[in-house]
């Protein structure tokens, strides 16, 4: 410690004083140590039992220490000492796979917002989709002494166990992070995502109340990771909730390399084709909207009329006037991707500003069923 750190410190109040001390004491430790007695404390810092009292419990509050009756209190993260945050850098890192998507672009313009509500710059960068990329970026970004991190997880990081100790890693050596529209379980901090469970859910019971339950969908596969798994949830739940086995009656996936409406139209294709045109199916759900453009295509092709011979149905509300000018009013799943990014970013300034614990857990955001005319419906909600 430098000899102008020190004289700074002689001016902290007693109680700053005091957790200044504990700072040092806990970095000297690992996290799930346990810590000295209070009396140990106490003696060793020169205060009293009380005042040590207050300062491990305001640490436990912040998340950093948790007292556990009857076995003590234990390290749960490291945190930065007080020079470090005399020190901010008023700050925060955004690691996005691309802004050229218009979904990304809303979340990161969200965060955007609220940082400079908060007098906060922005680092961003892109790692394309890349998940190897994605770990280079992440440490390029600390390069830069964040006082925070808000991370897109690549659906290749979400399982990868290198990743989520690197996350992990974070977490524990004092960065504030949140994720966001993927939640990761294993890493200790906060995740904000969209409810596509119940998203799904709702879409799939909208097309059993049109009495559509021969349903096929089109998705993009075990790649996908948890977009895939929430959705495909969602669908079996509601299913299953209507005495219907939860398997579509057809189910392909398409992979992203080529663009996915025609992906999308060539398996359509290809059903018709094997099926003699007559498909076994009355309702197909995309788990994308460039997918249900694709069928809606090749319906149109084969002379099929949606939703008269099959209802047709999206997710993610991509462009609707653009589906509306190719004469389709598609229903679909609006995923709230600002809110997502303004949530995000109003937690992670709670916590920087007021301390506010940011706590391992997943806020998972509603998501609204849009009501268009490609589902049998004659109105729009």
């Amino acid at each position: 410690m430098t000899t102008q750190t020190t004289a700074m410190d002689t001016l902290l109040p007693a109680h700053a004083k005091v957790q200044l001390a504990l700072h040092k004491v806990l970095g000297n430790m690992q996290v799930g140590d346990k810590l000295v007695p209070e009396r140990t404390l106490a003696q060793r810092l020169g205060v009293s039992r009380p005042t040590i009292r207050r300062a491990v419990s305001r640490l436990c509050e912040q998340g950093v220490l948790e007292a556990r009756q009857g076995s003590g209190t234990f390290l749960l993260r490291h945190v930065q000492d007080f020079e470090g945050i005399r020190k901010r850098t008023k700050t925060i890192g955004l690691l996005m796979p691309t802004v050229r998507n218009p979904m990304i672009a809303q979340m990161v313009e969200a965060i955007e917002q609220v940082a400079t509500e908060n007098d906060y710059r922005i680092v961003l960068a892109h790692d394309h989709g890349n998940h190897e990329l994605q770990c280079q970026k992440l440490d390029q970004l600390l390069d830069h002494q964040l006082d925070g991190l808000i991370v897109y997880p690549d659906a290749d990081n979400v399982c990868e166990e290198r990743f989520v100790n690197r996350l992990n890693q974070i977490v524990n050596t004092g960065t504030p992070l949140i994720l966001v529209d993927r939640n990761i379980p294993g890493v200790q901090t906060t995740s904000v995502t969209a409810d596509n469970v119940e998203g799904m859910y709702s879409l799939t019971r909208h097309m059993l109340m049109h009495g559509r339950s021969r349903i096929a969908i089109i998705s993009w596969g075990d790649v996908a990771g948890v977009a895939e798994q929430t959705r495909m949830q969602g669908f079996e739940r509601a299913m299953t909730q209507a005495g219907y086995e939860p398997t579509p009656i057809l189910h392909a996936t398409v992979d992203q390399v080529r663009p996915t409406e025609i992906t999308s139209r060539e398996v359509v294709e290809d059903w018709l084709n094997q099926h003699d045109g007559k498909l076994p199916c009355d309702a197909i759900i995309c788990f994308h909207d460039n997918m249900a453009l694709g069928v809606y295509q090749a319906m149109r092709n084969a002379g099929r009329r949606i939703p008269d011979d099959i209802a047709l149905a999206g997710y993610d509300n991509l462009s609707p006037q653009l589906f509306e000018a190719a004469g389709l009013s598609l229903t679909t799943v609006n995923q709230p991707v600002g809110l997502i990014g303004d949530q995000a970013a109003r937690l992670l300034f709670e916590h920087l500003n007021h301390a506010k614990p940011l706590k391992p857990e997943c806020i998972a955001l509603h998501c609204d069923l849009l009501i268009r005319q490609s589902c049998g419906c004659t109105h729009q909600a």
